[in-house]
């Protein structure tokens, strides 16, 4: 029988294992940033020409306030710059520093090795399936 009610919880729980396990590995490469940092960072090493505009869109969880808030500090502690637009002089593009990218590196390479622990003992099938019925719980929950 299928276990409806629980499919948040589910989730939820597997994500906190998946957030805690990426937040170890974090420390133990002395990561000195923040999940909500290392998110940015993320975003923006994969994207060209990021504005705070594009991460409030990109990022839902993070309003404008809390992003000003952050950005600063990641300005202030050397993790980004902020600057002008090529294109655009009213755009103030968001930019990694040399000392971000080594720490974006240093993610990526947690982020595979949790990813191989994670997925250790799925066949490709299974992982399809799993990865197909995410992508419709996504869909439905556009729909609240």
């Amino acid at each position: 029988m299928l276990r409806v009610h629980s499919v948040t919880l589910d989730i939820k729980r597997v994500n906190g294992k998946i957030h805690r396990a990426i937040s170890n590995l974090c420390r133990e490469g002395n990561l000195d940033i923040t999940p909500v940092q290392g998110r940015l960072l993320m975003y923006i090493s994969d994207h060209d020409e990021v504005t705070a505009t594009d991460i409030l869109e990109e990022l839902k969880s993070v309003n404008k306030s809390t992003l000003s808030e952050v950005l600063n500090g990641m300005e202030k502690n050397h993790l980004i710059e902020r600057i002008e637009s090529k294109t655009d002089s009213r755009k103030k593009l968001i930019v990694l520093t040399e000392v971000s990218k080594d720490i974006v590196l240093h993610m990526k390479k947690d982020f595979e090795r949790v990813n191989k622990i994670a997925l250790k003992d799925i066949t490709p099938d299974e992982y399809n399936t799993f990865s197909e019925v995410l992508e419709k719980i996504g869909r439905n929950m556009d729909n609240l």
